[in-house]
Order: C-alpha cells, then structure tokens, then sequence
C-alpha cells in the first residue's frame, strides 16, 4: 500500500465514525483509567518529596543556621504602644463636651 491509500483510508469518514463511536462507549472507562494514572503520579510525586527529600543533611543545616534567629523583644518600643493605648483610653473616656444645639429642636 502507498501512503496516499493508507492516509485517505485513515480520513475516510466510516474509519473516522467507528473511532468515534469506540471512544464515546468507552469513555468512562478511558476517563477512569486517566484519574486512576493522575492520582498515581501525584501520590509518587508526594511520596517522593516527603520520603526522600532531596537536600542532604549539610544543606539541611546551613538552611536551619540561616533561618533560626531569636526574635529580640524591644521593650522600649513595647512600652510607648502601651502608653499610647492608655491615652487613647483616657481620652475616649472623657466626657465630650456638647456645643449648643444650632437646629434648637429642644
């Protein structure tokens, strides 16, 4: 067979409603078998990185020695947020005083 025989029989239009009609009784079953694939893969891929990571144990340390710092505690900044809040509270608790009423509805 030439090649121009086997492509026209290829596109021809019973070979291409017979593929069609295969695909669409078994399309469930293909869509079962791809979840099945992808689900598959995701686990390896979840096992692989949490099983067998990939950095060694000198990686893992420089990283540790470079991300632990000790959060320094300013108290010098600590306490003028608290005096800040005790004069909003003092200032809220005054009473406001009432200027006279310009619509006179008393």
């Amino acid at each position: 067979m030439q090649f121009d025989q086997i492509k026209n029989k290829l596109l021809s239009r019973d070979f291409l409603l017979k593929m069609a009609t295969l695909f669409s009784k078994r399309l469930r079953g293909m869509v079962f078998v791809l979840f099945l694939l992808l689900a598959g893969y995701c686990f390896y891929l979840w096992y692989a990185f949490a099983y067998h990571p990939s950095w060694s144990e000198d990686q893992k340390s420089a990283y540790r020695e470079a991300h632990d710092t000790e959060v320094t505690f300013d108290t010098e900044k600590f306490k003028s947020i608290v005096a800040k809040k005790r004069a909003r509270e003092t200032q809220y608790q005054e009473k406001i005083d009432t200027s006279a009423d310009i619509f006179r509805l008393k």
